[in-house]
């Protein structure tokens, strides 16, 4: 959303193969997945990491568990 900060916590790394594509189906919570091929200049792989959603709010409220506005970007 417009205006709105996003909180991730990464909860899961996976080394999958590049034909791999039930990585990027649809999950039943709302998550954040980073791909990037691996390793460093071989690429056979693909390094995934998956995020979980511990946060949101407007972009200049408080961050979560502190009373203290945040820095915008």
């Amino acid at each position: 959303a417009e205006g709105a900060v996003f909180y991730y916590r990464a909860v899961s790394r996976d080394i999958v193969a590049p034909d791999a594509v039930w990585i990027m189906g649809p999950t039943t919570t709302e998550t954040l997945t980073l791909l990037t091929c691996y390793p460093d200049w071989v690429f056979s792989h693909r390094l995934v990491v998956r995020a979980a959603l511990v946060a949101s709010g407007p972009r200049n409220g408080p961050a979560p568990g502190t009373s203290r506005p945040r820095t915008p970007f």
